[in-house]
C-alpha cells in the first residue's frame, strides 16, 4: 500500500502529468481518483482543470522468491580466498559463453575473470 500525504500525492500526480501518457499503478490510480485529482468524464479521464488525460494503469506484479543464498555467499567468500580480487561476478554458463564471444572474459591461472570496467576484473562464479 502506498503511503503518501496530500502534498506528496499531488507532486506525484504532477510528475506523471508531464509525460504524454499518464502511466500509474492501480494503487496510484485509486488514490488519484479518491482525492479528486483525476476525474472520470464519459469514457476518458480529466484533471480538475478539465485537461484530458490519456491514462494507462499498470498492474503491480508481486513475485515471491524462495531462494536460499547462504550457500552461494559462502562459496563466493571461499573463492575470494583463492583469487586475487574480492570481486565475484555470478553468471550462468550461457552468459559466460556470450561474454566470451564478446571478448569480455579473461583467463588467468585457470580462473576466468569478467572485465566489467576498463581496469577492473571480477572473478567468474558459475551458478
Amino acid at each position: 500500500m502506498i503511503k503518501l500525504n496530500g502534498k506528496e500525492l499531488e507532486q506525484r500526480f504532477n510528475q506523471l502529468l508531464e509525460c504524454d501518457t499518464f502511466t500509474c499503478t492501480s494503487e496510484e490510480f485509486d488514490l488519484f481518483m479518491n482525492y479528486g485529482l483525476l476525474l472520470k468524464s464519459g469514457k476518458s479521464f480529466v484533471t480538475r482543470n478539465n485537461t484530458k488525460v490519456n491514462v494507462q494503469v499498470i498492474q503491480q506484479k508481486v513475485h515471491t522468491m524462495s531462494i536460499n543464498l547462504s550457500g552461494l555467499i559462502s562459496n563466493c567468500i571461499e573463492m575470494c580466498k583463492v583469487v586475487d580480487t574480492n570481486k565475484i561476478f555470478c553468471m550462468s554458463a550461457k552468459t559466460l559463453s556470450k561474454y566470451e564471444k564478446q571478448g569480455l572474459i579473461i583467463e588467468k591461472n585457470n580462473i576466468k575473470y569478467y572485465r566489467l570496467y576498463n581496469n577492473e576484473l571480477w572473478a567468474v562464479y558459475l551458478i
